[in-house]
């Protein structure tokens, strides 16, 4: 059985440009971000091959897998994204360098870290879920793992994100 897991297209929020944004400036973009739109493309993936798609019941995500996937879309809590990490000060940076002190959180900020660590927590025990049901139907592990999902990820306990495929 193959089932896809789905992000979103790119979404129709453009990024600040020309001038410097404070962290209330950054944190509104988000809350925007979030409200958007997003702008219809096409994939790559196989989605004929699907049985079952899962994605976040985030907008931008169900609108992508509704738009993609012909079947039924399994909206899920446990697949959200990770949210921003707490932006705080007075101080105006260019975008570029907000985005890069965020990507730096993911190394250097606990709650961010620990974030992230429930988000892989959260997804893992979907998957597991998944694969539990999934194995009733499917003959061997291999053909029950989620499309985009490599090989390596014969350990239900462990995702590789970077393996997820994404829709932008």
């Amino acid at each position: 059985m193959k089932i896809g897991l789905v992000r979103h297209f790119k979404v129709a929020h453009e990024f600040p440009t020309g001038r410097s944004v404070t962290a209330d400036d950054m944190k509104q973009w988000f809350e925007d971000y979030d409200a958007a739109d997003i702008i219809y493309g096409t994939t790559l993936f196989g989605v004929e091959e699907w049985q079952e798609c899962y994605c976040s019941d985030m907008s931008r995500a169900v609108k992508t897998a509704e738009h993609i996937y012909p079947g039924t879309v399994h909206r899920m809590e446990e697949l959200r994204e990770i949210p921003s990490p707490p932006l705080r000060g007075r101080i105006k940076l260019p975008f570029i360098l907000w985005a890069i002190w965020i990507r730096c959180c993911s190394v250097i900020n606990k709650q961010t870290r620990a974030e992230i660590k429930i988000a892989e927590q959260r997804i893992n025990k979907v998957l597991d879920e998944v694969f539990a049901r999934g194995g009733k139907e499917c003959s061997d592990r291999e053909s029950c793992r989620p499309h985009g999902i490599s090989e390596e990820r014969a350990d239900p306990a462990r995702v590789h994100r970077s393996k997820i495929q994404d829709c932008q």
